[in-house]
């Protein structure tokens, strides 16, 4: 079956990246899929079709099923982890 865009969301990832976002600003390239959050806080986030920034209020353990290009620095959760 191939994959097509109405299928790609529901496909799981392939791959995880660490995000530290305590030095700078982290644009990511390719973009992840999901934000995984270790440690309860807030996250900077600019989805994939945005220009700016918005805080999300995250838990420990949530998953943000959100296209994310870029995690900004001063957030307060921990244990980010990208989904691709």
């Amino acid at each position: 079956m191939a994959t097509t865009s109405s299928t790609i969301k529901t496909v799981p990832g392939k791959s995880l990246v660490a995000i530290d976002n305590s030095a700078a600003n982290v644009p990511l390239s390719p973009p992840i899929r999901a934000l995984l959050v270790g440690g309860t806080g807030t996250v900077s986030v600019i989805a994939i079709d945005d220009d700016a920034p918005v805080t999300l209020n995250v838990l420990a353990g949530q998953m943000v099923p959100v296209e994310i290009k870029q995690v900004n620095t001063g957030g307060t959760a921990t244990g980010l982890v990208g989904i691709r």
